[in-house]
């Protein structure tokens, strides 16, 4: 997908099965997503050679973040969006 920002989007979902009474698979699932987000990720101090341990932001985390820091802050210290 493109943004109408100019920047290319890519998406990772998990899809699990109830999880009422198991919470681990949760945890499991978030970790599968950072382990792939690391394997596809090249930062400028990483060229494909190990974990990039890149944080994976959202589009309109992103989109905050580049051009309404300010706002962005606001949102994360008001607990409206996570840091």
């Amino acid at each position: 997908d493109k943004t109408d920002f100019g920047c290319m989007v890519g998406e990772v979902e998990a899809v699990l099965d109830d999880v009422s009474e198991d919470k681990s698979k949760v945890e499991a699932a978030k970790e599968n997503i950072r382990k792939l987000v690391d394997l596809i990720s090249i930062s400028e101090n990483n060229q494909g050679d190990g974990p990039s341990s890149m944080t994976a932001f959202g589009k309109l985390e992103y989109y905050m973040i580049n051009n309404h820091r300010d706002n962005y802050d606001a949102y994360v210290k008001a607990g409206a969006m996570m840091n």
